[in-house]
């Protein structure tokens, strides 16, 4: 298993590199493939409980700008994705950290002053880690599906073939959910 970047899933599902691979299927382009979703993505504004917004539970798009953010870089698709919302709210971050690591987006999200954009299925998965607060980041409420992707030819690789017959959406798949206290 390896974490890579969208493109570098792409071009390696072309070049007979992976079977298959976990990714955005309704954000950019895929070309050649197979897709199945799985789940959809939604984004939650992860920070301290104790900073300014532990009051709150919500935030907007537009607000969340003008913070001091740890996101991801921009070789990665849900950077992009981020920086497509903010833009269609007329907003444009200025992150002070960034990096390719979603668990660096959480850890850093404990810093006094930092806030993180996440995934709120990352945070049901794995849990709000202590002293943080995950907002709601509305105006708009924005989703991205993600699944698997396989090359099309054929045959199928036996790997892809079984993943894409036995892959349940994740809501249907009874996998762990820690409830978002907040």
């Amino acid at each position: 298993m390896l974490s890579l970047t969208s493109q570098e899933i792409q071009e390696r599902i072309d070049n007979f590199e992976l079977d298959v691979g976990l990714t955005y299927l309704d954000n950019e382009p895929l070309d050649r493939v197979i897709s199945k979703p799985i789940y959809q993505e939604s984004y939650v504004l992860l920070t301290r409980e104790d900073g300014p917004f532990g009051a709150r539970e919500t935030i907007g798009w537009s607000e969340a700008a003008e913070l001091k953010l740890c996101l991801l870089t921009g070789d990665m698709q849900n950077r992009r994705i981020i920086d497509g919302i903010f833009r269609s709210v007329g907003a444009s971050p200025r992150p002070v950290i960034e990096t390719n690591s979603i668990f660096n987006l959480v850890s850093h999200a404990g810093i006094e002053g930092i806030a993180s954009i996440v995934s709120l299925q990352l945070l049901e998965f794995f849990g709000i880690p202590v002293g943080t607060k995950a907002l709601s980041l509305v105006e708009p409420e924005a989703q991205r599906t993600i699944g698997l992707i396989v090359a099309d030819r054929q045959p199928f690789a036996p790997l892809a073939r079984n993943l894409l017959m036995m892959t349940r959406p994740v809501s249907d798949a009874g996998l762990p959910r820690r409830p978002i206290v907040r």
